[in-house]
Formats: C-alpha cells, structure tokens, sequence
C-alpha cells in the first residue's frame, strides 16, 4: 500500500471513526488554507468513484522496492495546507500532520529538465489543469493524474516519443480485472492528450527548420492552395493571414488565397492551444526523511508550434545563346505561350530572362542569322517556382578526316613493319591543333572541326619499321565546298619501308692463328623469323645465300624485322653455324658477319637397350671397345690421378656411357660389346655410327652422337620329376605249429602288400621366383 497514511492498522482504525461520524481528527482533516511561510502540513482523504465506493488497489504495486499499495489497501488523496498535492516518491512514507518545505524536495531537483516538463504537462492533461474537461468524479481525475505521475518519476513512461507508457503496474495495480472504469477512462483521455502533445497538423513541421513548402496555383484571377490535416488536430492551431496570404479553417481543411503572385514563400506558424491555468504555479515539497509532494501547475512556457510554407506558382524562364564564332549577341527570339507573345534580343553575353510567367508550355524560335545552320523552334515546359532554362547553339560547317596509311610497294606491311602507331598531325595556318595515331589498319578518324581554307597533314612519327614522311597535305576542307553541318573527308597516304642487308663471309678452321680458309659453297638460308621457317616467309623476307672462293654471300635488300640465318650445306667435317638472329633496323645498313666453322667433332653416347622390352638396361659394367672407320681400335686417355690410356669403354650404373675424348669427323666408326651386362647374352655384332653433322645433338652443353646397343635376357627351363610308391603286389604270410599235447595248430594267413616307385601323372605344381628376379 502507498504509506499516505503510517500503516494498516492506523487506516482500519480512522475508517471506522468515520463510519460512527466521529469529529475528524487532525490525521484526515479536511483540506484547508495552507498555512503560511515555507512549511506545509500534510493531511489526506480518501477517493471515492462515481457510486460512493472508496478506490482501492486491487494488486499490490512496488516501485523501487517499496511497496506503493497492497491488494484492498486505499488510495488516498494528499493535501499540503490544504491544498491538493501529488506524491513523487511512490511507497516512501508521509504521515497526516507532517510538515514539508516549500522547495526543499531533492527528489524533484534530481529529477531533471524532461522529466519535470513532463510532469507539469500530465498536470496541465490532468485535473489540475483539465479537470473541467475531464469525465468522472474529482477524486477519479486525481488518482488518474497521480498514477501518471508516479509512472513519469518511476521511469514507467517516456519523457518523449509520445510519453508512452513503458511499464502498467501503476495502472494496473488500481485498474486490473476491469475494477475502477472511471480511473481508467480519466487515465485513457489523459495519456492520448500527451501521445498528440508533439503532434501537428499532417501537412506542417514542428521544426522551423524542417517546414514544407507548399505552391499555390493560379486559378480563376487568384493563387490559392487546400491543404488537408490527416492527424485530425486541425483544431489545435490558429493560422491567420500572412503575407498577403489569407488562411482559413473548414474542419480538417485549411484554404490559404492570394492575389498576387508571393515570389519569396511565406511561413505559417501558430502554437498548439494548449489548457490554460492562472494564478499558480508548480511547487515542489519536500524533507529528507519524508514523501517529497508537489502542488499546483504552470501554462507550458514553449508550446509546440507547427510551420509550414506556401508560394505561387509562376515560374521564369531563361535563354542561353552560344555560338562557335562567339556572336551571341543581338540576337532576336520570339516567345510565345498561352495568350503570350513578346519579342527579345539577348544580351552581350548571349542571354536573357523572362519573370512571373504562368506556368505553361512556351514555344521559343531564333531568327536565326544565314552564316549559322538553321535552328528548329524549341518548347519549354516553365514551372512554378523553377526557371526553365533554354538553350541554343549556331553551328558552324565542320569537316572529319578518315586517313588510311598503306605501303608504298606492297599496300599492306611488311617484315615485322606495321602500320599501326604512325603520328599524325593536324594542322591550322601552320599551328598543330591535334595529334593521331593510326590503328592495326593504318588508319585514324578525327574529330570535327570548322571548316577553313588552310587545314594541313602532316606525319610527325612513322610507325614501326617504315620512314619518316615528310610531305604536307592540303586537307581541302573549305567551307565553300560544303552545305552540310558536319562532312567527311577521305585521304590515303603511303610510307616507304626501311630496308637493310645481311652479309656473310664464312670461313673454316679451328680457330688457331693461321691464314683462314674461305669456305666456298656453304649456303646459307636467311628469312624472317616471325614467318616460322623459310618456306613460309614472303620471297621479299628471304634470300639464300651462296658463298663464292671468297666465302662471301650478301642478301638482297630485306624490309624491316628480325631474320634467322640458317645454314643448309658446308664443307664434309666441319660443323654448322647455330642458327643466330640478325634485326634489320636501320635503312640502307649492312650487318656484316664473319663466320668460321671447325672440323666437326663429338663425343659418343653408347646405351644399352633391353631388345624385349626396348627400355635402357640399368645396369652397370657392359663394356665396349670401339673402332674408326678404318677398323682401327679407338683408345682414349684420361689424366686422373694420373694418365691412363684405355681401349675398353663401360656403361655406367643407369646404363650408358659417354667418351671422354670427342671423335672426329667421319663415316662407319662402329662399337662391338666385349661384355654384357648380367642377366644378358653377350653381343659381339658391331653397332655402326657416323660422326656428322646430321647425327650430332646437344646433351648436357656438350655435343654427342647417340647409338644403342640391345641386349637379349638371359633364359632357361625348369624341370620337374615327380614320384612316389604304386601298389604292384600281395604276399599271403601263413602256417601252423604242435602245441604241448602233440596237437597240430593251424595258423591264420596273413596279406602283405607291396609297392614300387614309380613316375606320377597329374601332379600340378606351382613355380615362383624366391625373390625379385631383374635384368636392369
């Protein structure tokens, strides 16, 4: 229970005084002047519905920990001096005829600016400043505009978004299971009166800041504008004239007139009508060991007010004259509109504005001078409040150039020449204006220029591979010659390729200081490297070359690019140049080469090849003794640890070998196994190679010549002989014998068989290798 009064017992004892008419004590004293000075005396009564019942709790209510009211405890009224008094510490105890100081509550300092605006507002929703307003008994509207009370200063309603109710308990701790209607009905009209505090007509802003803008339309010789309030708060407010614009109400309907255009929006705003009160004003009570009280209420000091803007609907319309000649001024437009028609000239900057046009469609057409290409009348759409903005161009003849870039000899490029990346340059009276740059097809297209008499082009780089060319050529693009705005001219030009020569002079020796010796009839076949081979290369991107007694050979001339020089003959024994590359990129240059070939030497690889399986033999140890052409056996030495002369080469442990000393040139050398590997059968059959040319590769950096040698495993049969004992005959053992008596005993005849050893048929048998057996 609420501790209005000192506790239970206390309330049963005064509820029966009053119910034998006893005179009031001074524990429920009726209200009574306030007394004087800064100290109040707290009395209390209780609170009665409309049917004369007393209003109790129907559940018990805590807040804070203490408790507020407990089930059928009574809820009663407070009065400070007699005045009526709200409590704003719920469930903290207050006793009739304690005293409180004026302005002494902490409670309500503590409180803070939101939550004591928000109290005063209950207060002025509530019976303090509404209880006229307001259905129900006196005491019903108090315990309602309490209940709000103590749910602001409990946190159980929000000091803004609408003072919603967060928490019901003080509202339910009167009202549950539908008890006490006419509180709750007060409690209802209180709350929606502070959820629409902050609320404005739908079409307005509470914020200055924030205000719409709204446009009058011109109709019947005035500007006028409805505005509709869907919150349904019209009511709230009063708007009068402003600016010269009249306003006025018809239920959710606010007409706003005037009848002249209102340029510069005008801005409506009224406070909200809120309840009034005078000659009071909201003070707090309190002491530090009691139930802090407040009493009274004040007009709220910043109402909510609504804004908006209105303006009418004209609009202004714009012009804006350019030209590439840059003659904007001077020049004559006529606009016409709706019963509109008026004739300007623009300004010296090409421009002019008309104001306070009704909005409307305008139609706005150039006397267009006869240098400039005609202009088409144009139509603009003027709004209110918006300036349309119209613009118009005098254009002037313009021409493009296409140019296409081929080879002078051939059309398309050649070598490794391209068409592609050439410079160009585009000039005016012998000023460059702009630069291009043909693409794969040797072309380019400029932009658009005015036409004129002295239009020029002229290359500034050439493209890859080909020369400078230094010509100029007229354009052609005047003006006289054309009737059109924009015209497309077509231009070829061509380019000389840059040519070079490959020269040769080939020698052969082995390099020692000695009078060379030219290499007469080697050949030699040069051809453009991107062309892949010779045959595919163009005959203008390849040549063959034949040395003469002076071992000399010189290419025609070839275009630009990268060539390979091949040879495809030489002298027996010598070896051939590696194909090398020679870059032909500098006209009219020969690159000369000086080439000298030794005799042809070269190691030789010797593998062992299984004949079955035709894999390499890993295996080390085979030997082999090779011979020259001559059948003389081969001998090499080697120097470490010291010099060694062998005659016997063997394979190494992955199955081949290599020479340490290279073979010369020559044709029939052969190889004959003087030892096989294990597992194989030895090969005495000689193994014929040629040291040449066609026969060398590279192995390792150094040059070889590859021969194998095959070998057949090795192979042989298992036989098995398979016996055991076969029954061939029976021995009958028998006989008899005379016993002590003299009587003759027959004995029984025992069968002995008897076998033989003999081969067995059928027998099946199962051979396996008792290890891996391998020939590597």
């Amino acid at each position: 229970m609420n501790k209005l009064m000192s506790n239970k017992k206390f309330t049963r004892i005064t509820a029966l005084l009053l119910a034998v008419a006893v005179v009031f004590g001074t524990m429920f004293a009726l209200p009574v002047s306030a007394a004087s000075g800064d100290k109040v005396t707290i009395t209390f009564d209780y609170c009665y519905d409309s049917a004369g019942n007393i209003i109790k709790f129907q559940q018990t209510t805590v807040s804070d920990g203490y408790t507020v009211g407990t089930v059928g405890e009574e809820l009663c009224k407070i009065f400070a001096d007699g005045k009526e008094a709200y409590c704003i510490e719920p469930g903290h105890t207050l006793y009739s005829g304690n005293t409180l100081t004026e302005d002494g509550s902490t409670v309500w300092k503590n409180l803070g600016s939101a939550k004591q605006k928000a109290i005063n507002l209950a207060l002025l929703y509530g019976k303090p400043g509404s209880g006229k307003s307001l259905s129900g008994t006196e005491d019903q509207k108090w315990v309602a505009t309490q209940l709000i009370v103590w749910e602001l200063v409990s946190g159980c309603r929000n000091t803004a978004d609408g003072y919603k109710c967060t928490n019901t308990k003080f509202i339910d701790g009167i009202c549950a299971g539908g008890a006490n209607p006419g509180v709750k009905s007060v409690y209802n009209a209180i709350s929606k009166s502070l959820a629409n505090y902050s609320t404005v007509s739908s079409f307005a802003s509470a914020i200055a800041s924030k205000a719409e803008t709204y446009e009058m339309k011109y109709l019947d010789g005035k500007y006028t504008l409805t505005l509709t309030d869907s919150n349904n708060i019209l009511s709230d407010f009063s708007f009068k004239t402003t600016g010269g614009v009249s306003a006025s109400v018809s239920g959710n309907k606010l007409t706003l007139t005037s009848s002249f255009p209102v340029n510069d929006a005008v801005t409506f705003n009224s406070a909200k009508s809120m309840p009034s009160v005078s000659g009071t004003t909201l003070v707090p009570y309190g002491d530090a060991s009691l139930q802090d009280v407040i009493t009274g209420v004040e007009n709220d000091a910043d109402p909510i007010r609504a804004y908006f803007k209105v303006k009418t609907s004209s609009g202004n319309l714009k012009l804006v004259k350019t030209s590439e000649d840059g003659n904007v001024a001077n020049v004559e437009f006529t606009i016409k509109g709706d019963g509109y028609s008026k004739t300007v000239k623009t300004n010296s900057k090409g421009e002019f504005e008309l104001t306070d046009l009704v909005p409307g469609k305008y139609t706005v057409t150039e006397q267009t001078p006869t240098e400039y290409a005609e202009q088409k009348s144009k139509t603009v759409n003027v709004e209110s409040g918006k300036t349309a903005t119209v613009s118009f161009s005098n254009v002037l003849k313009k021409w493009n150039l296409t140019v296409t870039k081929t080879d002078a000899e051939t059309k398309t490029s050649q070598g490794d020449a391209t068409l592609a990346g050439a410079v160009y340059g585009i000039y005016n009276d012998g000023n460059l204006v702009d630069k291009y740059t043909t693409d794969k097809n040797g072309s380019f297209t400029t932009s658009y220029y005015v036409c004129g008499d002295n239009w020029t082009l002229k290359e500034i780089e050439p493209s890859e591979g080909y020369l400078l060319d230094e010509s100029e050529y007229h354009i052609g693009a005047e003006s006289k010659k054309y009737a059109l705005e924009n015209n497309s001219i077509s231009m070829c030009v061509t380019e000389d390729i840059l040519k070079g020569k490959i020269s040769i002079i080939k020698h052969t020796d082995d390099g020692s200081t000695k009078i060379e010796t030219p290499e007469k009839g080697a050949e030699f076949q040069v051809y453009l490297k991107s062309s892949g081979s010779y045959a595919k290369a163009k005959e203008s991107e390849r040549d063959n070359l034949i040395c003469d007694e002076y071992g000399f050979a010189e290419t025609k001339d070839l275009p630009y690019g990268t060539y390979t020089v091949h040879q495809t003959k030489g002298w027996n024994g010598t070896e051939f140049i590696a194909d090398f590359d020679v870059f032909v990129n500098d006209n009219g240059k020969t690159y000369k080469y000086l080439i000298n070939n030794a005799s042809l030497e070269s190691y030789v690889k010797i593998v062992k090849i299984d004949s079955e399986t035709g894999k390499q033999i890993a295996y080390a140890g085979a030997g082999f003794q090779i011979y020259d052409p001559n059948g003389k056996l081969v001998t090499m030495k080697y120097t470490y640890p010291e010099v060694t002369t062998i005659a016997t080469f063997y394979t190494n442990s992955e199955g081949y070998l290599i020479t340490p000393e290279v073979l010369p040139y020559g044709k029939g050398y052969s190889a004959v196994e003087v030892q096989a590997p294990y597992g194989y059968i030895l090969d005495s059959t000689p193994v014929y190679f040629d040291i040449t040319a066609e026969n060398t590769s590279e192995e390792n950096g150094i040059t070889i010549v590859k021969t194998e040698k095959k070998n057949t495993p090795q192979k042989g049969t298992i036989t098995v002989e398979k016996t055991g004992e076969i029954f061939s005959n029976v021995t009958a053992i028998g006989g008899g014998y005379t016993d002590e008596n003299g009587d003759d005993v027959a004995l029984p005849t025992i069968y002995q068989p008897e076998y033989s050893v003999n081969g067995l048929a059928g027998a099946v048998f199962e051979i396996y290798a008792d290890e891996d057996i391998t020939t590597r």
